[in-house]
């Protein structure tokens, strides 16, 4: 095999170089050993010769794949869609999407992406009705249900969805590392060549929005985060790095800070921190941006409240109570969903004459009437009753105290109820009327 270096073709074997291509094909030869084929009978004195050979006729799955990418063993039925797949791995991304930036390595992937602006969300699974954008993303899913994994590992009998899939997994069994790093000449099992890459090239993709600190690894990354900025113990600007000892802070300076902060990935300019940090998270990955790592099992999540719900799950908390039953949730998502299960239902019963309530609370202060406690008494006729409340609309009857005036026609009323009925009457009218009375006092 040979590499373009410059206007020179170089042997990967010896490093011998030529000027033309032709010499360094001829050259090739006299590496040449014969090459036999694991699956057949024939032999080859050129390995890409017999690579070539295995792809067309023995590596083809039981769908009629046949195309196979190197860098990561996925199948394909045509040599296009192998063309447009190996793109992914380069990194280029030259679709971007006109709402956010975001950039995709196919013109299809940025299309697919666009319809979550949309929130076109067409197709849906008849298993548990969740919804994709795309029928591959569908067909994907579906697999979850059906769990038909065709492809068995020889050695562990492991099961795969995918031959692709299988292949990667049998490295583990073969020892196979057929990722080598071009600066140092490291093999590797798997695709995190890319992550190693960085060490040579400098790339730092791992942004820290707390103190602007970049990583080469995500798990550099999540381990400054735990060391440097543990939860709980203050609030960090992701602009400027300032840090506050509370919350209100921390927003107010978001809020009123002038001074212009520069973008790290673009240098874009902002006079505050709160639009440079929304301004940041466009340049990041969703994964970035889970910069709020669980203590007790590492994992991250984009926001704060996210992370505490999650916490709870480890400590057992439940701080979040049902104002109708006696159960306690980690978090308030699961709380609202609890609460839709008692609606239009009154799960409260008296004992005494059966009527139903929907709260607890309700049905306490139901219960007094039939206990007797009356402990608030009226003065001139000697009236019990069981709230304070009670007994002061009760002595309106001996005071003669009309609190509720009509503004339209001066009427007035003993009770809230009267007064309310009474507006009615008036309609539309009400507002009108009141109007041109306002003005007319004024």
């Amino acid at each position: 095999m040979f590499r373009r270096k410059g206007q020179n073709f170089q042997c990967t074997e010896c490093n011998e170089k030529f000027s033309k291509k032709m010499g360094i094909n001829h050259h090739l030869k006299s590496h040449a050993v014969d090459s036999p084929c694991n699956e057949c009978t024939m032999t080859f004195t050129c390995c890409r010769n017999l690579l070539t050979h295995k792809r067309s006729l023995h590596m083809t799955d039981v769908s009629g794949k046949k195309y196979v990418c190197d860098l990561c063993g996925k199948l394909f039925a045509c040599s296009g869609t192998l063309k447009r797949h190996v793109v992914t791995h380069s990194g280029i991304k030259p679709y971007k999407c006109d709402v956010c930036n975001k950039s995709y390595t196919t013109d299809m992937g940025r299309k697919q992406h666009m319809a979550s602006h949309l929130n076109l969300r067409r197709f849906q699974c008849h298993i548990c009705s969740k919804q994709f954008n795309t029928n591959m993303h569908l067909k994907r899913h579906m697999k979850t249900h059906r769990a038909q994994r065709d492809f068995h590992c020889n050695i562990c009998n492991k099961a795969f969805t995918q031959g692709g899939n299988l292949k990667v997994h049998q490295r583990i069994h073969t020892g196979v590392k057929p990722y080598k790093c071009q600066y140092c000449g490291k093999d590797f099992m798997y695709i995190s060549l890319v992550e190693h890459l960085r060490i040579h090239t400098g790339e730092k993709p791992h942004f820290c929005l707390k103190c602007s600190e970049s990583f080469t690894r995500r798990s550099d990354f999540l381990k400054h985060l735990k060391d440097e900025h543990e939860e709980g113990k203050q609030e960090f600007c992701g602009g400027c790095g300032e840090s506050f000892p509370n919350k209100s802070l921390f927003w107010k300076h978001s809020r009123d800070t002038t001074i212009p902060k520069k973008c790290p990935h673009c240098h874009l300019e902002f006079n505050n921190c709160r639009l440079l940090r929304n301004h940041i998270q466009r340049h990041l990955t969703k994964e970035e941006r889970k910069v709020f790592v669980c203590q007790y099992c590492g994992i991250a999540y984009t926001n704060r409240d996210q992370l505490k719900s999650h916490i709870n799950t480890h400590t057992g908390q439940k701080p979040f109570k049902c104002s109708v039953c006696p159960a306690a949730f980690t978090s308030r998502s699961a709380l609202q969903k609890h609460t839709k299960s008692h609606e239009n239902q009154r799960a409260f019963q008296c004992e005494v004459c059966s009527k139903m309530f929907n709260l607890h609370a309700d049905l306490n202060r139901h219960r007094r009437i039939h206990t007797a406690q009356k402990d608030w008494k009226c003065d001139v006729c000697n009236k019990s009753f069981n709230q304070a409340g009670n007994l002061k609309v009760h002595q309106r009857i001996h005071s003669g105290e009309k609190p509720y005036k009509c503004d339209v026609c001066s009427q007035e009323f003993m009770y809230k109820g009267l007064y309310n009925d009474h507006l009615k009457k008036h309609g539309n009218q009400t507002d009108a009327i009141l109007s041109i009375i306002k003005s007319e006092t004024a």
